[in-house]
């Protein structure tokens, strides 16, 4: 809980976001490998997806869930996300 800097290994991470949790940091999201897990409540419709500054920001409303360093937004679809059950 709170904002954390996420850092997977060099396999497919699992990376989960969570409403009401903080704001997370991901380092070293690998498009095609890597996934961004939805804990319940979350839907890939309810988020925005959009880049700043060569870093892919994920928000559902005003709420900050992710930022991927260094990841080009155009590379982020649903692709990348799975539902954790």
């Amino acid at each position: 809980e709170g904002d954390d800097t996420l850092i997977g290994n060099a396999d497919k991470d699992y990376f989960v976001l969570q409403s009401s949790f903080g704001s997370d940091t991901i380092l070293d999201f690998t498009n095609g490998i890597d996934l961004l897990g939805l804990a319940v409540g979350l839907t890939f419709d309810q988020l925005s997806i959009t880049g700043s500054n060569g870093n892919t920001l994920i928000a559902r409303g005003n709420e900050l869930l992710a930022t991927l360093t260094g990841v080009d937004v155009s590379l982020i679809d649903s692709a990348d996300f799975t539902l954790m059950v």
